[in-house]
This record gives C-alpha cells, sequence and structure tokens, in this order.
C-alpha cells in the first residue's frame, strides 16, 4: 500500500481548482481504506524535508501516555477519558505500535509542526501525546480547535474581500472538517501568493493583524498530512490540553514500514 500522493502548490496560479479536487482525491483514497496507514510516511506536501530533525527535541520533551480499546469511541467525551492509559505500552496493539519507530517519529513530528503554526493564532503546544489504538472502528472525526478554525474562516474574508471565487465545494464522499481543512489550505496559498492581509473580523492576535499570509506558514497542511497518512487526532490547541492520536488496531498489525521508506 502507498501513500496516497498530494499535488504541489506550484500548480495554483494556473488551476486552483485542479488543485483542490487533487487534494480532495488524495483524501479520499485515504478514507476509503478506512484511514489505514500507508507503508510509507514520505512528507509530501510543502512539508520542510528536515520536519524530523527540526521537531525532535520538542517531541522528546512531551509526555506520552498509551491506551487501547475494543469499544467504540464513536460517542466518547472529549478526549476519550473512559480509556485507561499507562506512561508505556500495555498489550500487544501500543507495543507495537511503539516498535513502529519512524512512523511515531514522523507523526510526533507532524503534530509539533501543526501547533508551531497554530501558534500565531493563540494556540498552545500540547502538554501531552496520547496515544490509543482502537479496534472499535475509526472514531469521530474530530475538529480541531477555534483556533485553527479562525484562521480558516480568516481566510474566507481575505477572498471575499479580494473579490476572488474559490468555488471549492465540500465532498461528499470526506468527513465534513477534512473537506473544509482542503479548502482553507488552498485559500491560505492563495491568498498568500496574492499578496492578502490577514483581517481582523475574528480578531486575531495583534502581532498577526493586518500582517500579509505570506509572512505566516500555512497551518492546515499538517493536518491533512497527518489524515493522509492514518491518523485521527482530537485537539484543542488550548492551555493544558493533550493531543489524542487515534491509530487503527487492524491497520497496525497488517504492517508499517519501520523505516519509513
Amino acid at each position: 500500500m502507498t501513500t496516497p500522493a498530494f499535488p504541489s502548490f506550484a500548480e495554483l496560479e494556473d488551476d486552483p481548482l485542479g488543485v483542490y479536487e487533487a487534494l480532495v482525491e488524495a483524501l479520499r483514497s485515504a478514507h476509503r481504506r478506512s484511514w489505514s496507514h500507508p507503508e510509507g510516511t514520505d512528507a509530501g506536501l510543502l512539508l520542510p524535508a528536515d520536519l524530523q530533525e527540526r521537531t525532535r527535541r520538542v517531541t522528546h520533551e512531551i509526555p506520552r501516555r498509551f491506551g487501547s480499546t475494543a469499544a467504540s469511541v464513536w460517542n466518547m467525551q472529549t478526549f476519550a477519558p473512559e480509556i485507561p492509559r499507562s506512561a508505556g505500552p500495555v498489550g500487544p496493539g501500543p507495543a507495537h505500535l511503539v516498535s513502529q519507530t519512524a512512523y511515531v517519529r514522523t507523526i510526533e513530528g507532524l503534530v509539533v509542526e501543526l501547533a508551531a503554526r497554530v501558534a500565531p493564532w493563540f494556540g498552545r503546544p500540547p502538554t501531552r501525546l496520547d496515544w490509543i489504538v482502537t479496534e472499535g472502528g475509526g472514531p469521530r472525526v474530530f475538529d480541531l480547535g477555534y483556533w485553527l478554525d479562525t484562521a480558516g474562516w480568516s481566510t474566507d474574508v481575505a477572498l471575499e474581500d479580494a473579490e476572488i471565487d474559490t468555488p471549492f465545494e465540500p465532498d461528499p464522499e470526506l468527513p465534513a472538517p477534512w473537506s473544509a481543512f482542503i479548502a482553507f489550505a488552498v485559500q491560505w496559498e492563495i491568498a498568500a501568493r496574492g499578496g492578502l492581509l490577514v483581517p481582523r473580523t475574528y480578531k486575531p492576535p495583534k502581532v498577526i493583524a493586518d500582517a500579509p499570509f505570506s509572512n505566516l506558514p500555512n497551518p492546515f497542511v499538517p493536518a491533512l498530512e497527518l489524515w493522509r497518512c492514518g491518523v485521527l487526532l482530537e485537539a484543542t490547541f488550548r492551555e493544558d490540553a493533550p493531543v489524542v492520536l487515534y491509530v487503527d488496531a487492524t491497520a497496525l498489525a497488517g504492517g508499517i514500514s519501520t523505516d519509513g521508506e
């Protein structure tokens, strides 16, 4: 099984709708596989080649907990407190997960990168990473907190004010947050390339209000990468909040490349 390819944003100027549709197809492919893990975790979509190296120190400093469940997590509370956690991997699922060193390192690097990109929008880094191996089917797809939503809505306002049309229709085969984040990711790049400024509509931090989008990193790209790599996550990026990472036990048993190739 190979990782679905993401298109390059370099094609935006000529065909923004085509880039959006290619992103949709890549995420649709991942979703059809029932969030199974690909064999590789190549960065793919405009993420820095040195992602793991840059984020390694930070990921080592974040506490981790591990848990597993055979129950459905669809109706559990925020951050699934019903699932017991331990400081080390207990049981075959978590034990197998931590043996996939390259995979875990890449995913945790993406989480750190995502948190760093949310930081200009009032986001706070996670206080803990909770890995949950689930046998109860995929959890609901969570939104990722108000700060990321305001970043996305800000692209809506900026493009509307500039009278730039972005007719990106939600895809019925994808969870709503996935479609929204794909649109936001593309809109961000259009705003950055067009020299548009962060509007004050949603009261962003003063330091970024009226700043060019091009001065800020696209915060939606790491989330798309995490979903593409077979991880569902729950996060708010608020004070003292963890990030919960859900992985599928069946896909895990099917094998993840230990070398990330």
